[in-house]
């Protein structure tokens, strides 16, 4: 497995709703709902799920959820803080991805 924050190679993860948090909004704001720009913002500041090593769960399960981990900077939802995150094994990991193959038809080896 891999840490989606740090790119570590680890064995045991958290799962969490995560994103990075990387875009600011411009001056101005956006001109309307369907402005590219906005979309495009909306899009990469989406939470979804995603897995993280301990250490970087760590430095994330603060109050704001967020944490700056090799000069970027991601956030966690509230439901994936306070010790909430559900611990991942590589067996439980697999397991996971398997399921998600399945859901969009996708046939593993």
């Amino acid at each position: 497995m891999e840490c989606q924050c740090c790119r570590r190679a680890v064995t045991l993860t958290r799962f969490v709703q995560l994103r990075e948090v990387d875009m600011e909004v411009p001056p101005g704001g956006f001109t309307s709902p369907e402005d590219p720009r906005y979309l495009v913002y909306a899009e990469r500041t989406q939470y979804r799920p995603g897995f993280v090593c301990p250490a970087c769960y760590a430095e994330l399960d603060g109050e704001d959820g967020v944490a700056t981990i090799d000069g970027r900077m991601f956030g966690i939802a509230s439901r994936s803080r306070g010790g909430r995150a559900t611990t991942y094994t590589e067996e439980r990991y697999r397991r996971y991805q398997a399921r998600a193959a399945r859901r969009l038809g996708i046939e593993l080896a």
